[in-house]
């Protein structure tokens, strides 16, 4: 790794840590430098072929995006903060280090849940609402545990909702098994 590599890597570890935004330009497929974007960075990681970051791209294109420290053009910090939309990582050498957001529950998931609940709302979930919910997942790259969470709190949530008067009843039961095959059918069941 170059100066510059390094000089840019050093610049990114710290906009994670400190939740700054960066303007970047990177080189497209024709080895031209790219339009200016703006990004939040999420993860800086060490692979075989070299370091990778994840960030959230706000500009030209919103969206999650990877790109290869080696391919980086320029880049520009700012002193303008984001909200974080998920916790930060840091792989190198072996090791991993977790940079947690404020909050337990990130935008992504919080409007996941949102969907999630619109969806099991009838206690049936069709196919074109599962299609749909596993679109939003992909798109916004929600981990197998983020998905997890939200399903468990919703489960949950209907739980405590029923065991209030510390009688459950058969009904109450085949409506936690509907609940349970809905979530199942969203993507994740609890009671797998």
């Amino acid at each position: 790794m170059d100066k510059a590599d390094k000089d840019i890597l050093k610049q990114v570890l710290e906009a994670t840590y400190e939740h700054k935004l960066l303007k970047l330009q990177y080189f497209t497929s024709e080895g031209k430098a790219g339009p200016v974007r703006e990004i939040e960075p999420y993860s800086v990681i060490e692979t075989k072929g070299g370091v990778m970051i994840r960030a959230y791209q706000r500009a030209p294109i919103p969206g999650w995006r990877f790109f290869h420290l080696d391919q980086i053009v320029s880049l520009a910090g700012s002193k303008e903060t984001f909200k974080p939309r998920r916790g930060a990582t840091i792989r190198a050498g072996g090791q991993e280090h977790n940079v947690r957001p404020v909050e337990s529950e990130n935008e992504e998931q919080a409007e996941y849940r949102r969907r999630v609940l619109e969806s099991v709302a009838d206690l049936r979930v069709g196919k074109e609402e599962a299609a749909a919910l596993k679109k939003y997942r992909d798109q916004y790259g929600l981990s197998k545990e983020e998905i997890r969470a939200v399903h468990y709190k919703i489960f949950s949530d209907c739980l405590d909702t029923i065991v209030q008067d510390d009688l459950i009843s058969d009904e109450e039961i085949a409506l936690l098994s509907e609940l349970n095959a809905c979530l199942k059918a969203c993507g994740a069941g609890i009671l797998d």
